[in-house]
């Protein structure tokens, strides 16, 4: 389990981190065991080339996840589709 306090992540399975790096790689070492966080991704990059990638990022999947069960475990439907909306939209000016 994950514990959230006012919603960042500050305990997996109980135990709390002195620091959130300490967080993310006890994410890193359970997510990884369960072969969480693999992504093979072909992107379209600026100068309109095709870019393929494969990324490695099992503790943040973990706590991704934990996250959105959090976020759809207390926001309504409309709240979520506008969280979603941004997400994307903040996704691609970021890019």
């Amino acid at each position: 389990t994950v514990r959230f306090d006012q919603g960042r992540p500050v305990a997996i399975n109980g135990k709390e981190f002195a620091t959130a790096v300490d967080l993310v790689m006890e994410a890193n070492a359970i997510g990884g065991r369960h072969g969480l966080g693999m992504s093979d991704q072909i992107e379209n990059r600026i100068i309109e080339a095709k870019s393929r990638g494969i990324y490695e990022a099992p503790g943040m999947a973990l706590l991704h996840a934990a996250y959105e069960r959090l976020v759809n475990a207390i926001h309504n439907e409309d709240t979520l589709a506008q969280y979603h909306n941004e997400g994307r939209r903040l996704g691609r000016l970021m890019y």
